[in-house]
């Protein structure tokens, strides 16, 4: 096990010197720097038959939602499964989204707003009104100023 181990970190560490660049995650706030004209802004909502909050924001907060400004100007995917434990399985997620699963790590669990922009997760947030709509709201205003 300990010459497995040792193998993956002189892999990584060759890589470095090489110069190799990974990927890596944009949070929020860089996100909100980095959006123009041109971005494309991902909002990709996970919900569950079996999720009380999931209720709630289908009944209270979506509604709201899809007649602001802000949703005429982001790829809102919505993805619904049938028990908040399950979010997870290949089968649910449509195959153009599963790199959005596997970015974000997004595991189990329901609700969940993932923003990406251009392609770079910024966000995967669990409460709609206090972080996912916020966020969403200051990268469409960056889009959209001149």
């Amino acid at each position: 096990m300990r010459p497995a181990i040792a193998g993956v970190l002189l892999l990584g560490l060759a890589a470095c010197q090489a110069g190799v660049q990974f990927p890596q995650r944009h949070t929020a706030e860089e996100a909100s720097y980095e959006v123009s004209a041109a971005s494309e802004i991902l909002v990709v909502y996970v919900g569950a038959a079996n999720c009380p909050p999931c209720t709630t924001y289908k009944l209270r907060d979506y509604p709201v939602w899809i007649q602001t400004e802000a949703y005429k100007h982001v790829d809102y995917r919505e993805l619904n499964f049938p028990q908040f434990q399950r979010t997870n399985e290949d089968r649910y997620w449509p195959e153009d989204l599963r790199w959005v699963r596997s970015a974000a790590y997004a595991r189990q669990g329901a609700p969940r707003w993932i923003v990406a922009v251009d392609g770079r997760i910024v966000s995967n947030e669990r409460s709609w009104r206090r972080k996912a709509y916020p966020l969403i709201r200051r990268l469409v205003a960056r889009k959209l100023k001149p």
